[in-house]
């Protein structure tokens, strides 16, 4: 028997905005005006843009945003590349 595991950027049952590539398309979006953002200012922030918001897409989306040498984190602030 042979197990498949995949990483899904988006779900099917997830609504779009709560997904870990929206929530990582506004950190970037919000890094590209700011170049540094507390990771209290950017909490806020998704907190106000998605109707529905869950911590753990925001860490997916710190996590693979940081995997991709997109972003560093500086103690409390997350900084771009």
């Amino acid at each position: 028997m042979r197990i498949r595991k995949e990483l899904l950027l988006m779900s099917t049952e997830q609504h779009p905005k709560q997904s870990s590539v929206f929530i990582g398309y506004i950190i970037l979006k919000e890094l590209s005006k700011k170049k540094r953002i507390s990771i209290f200012e950017l909490y806020q922030l998704i907190k106000q843009d998605t109707e529905v918001f869950n911590s753990k897409s925001l860490s997916s989306a710190l996590i693979f945003l940081y995997i991709n040498d997109l972003i560093l984190f500086n103690k409390p602030f997350i900084e771009l590349k």
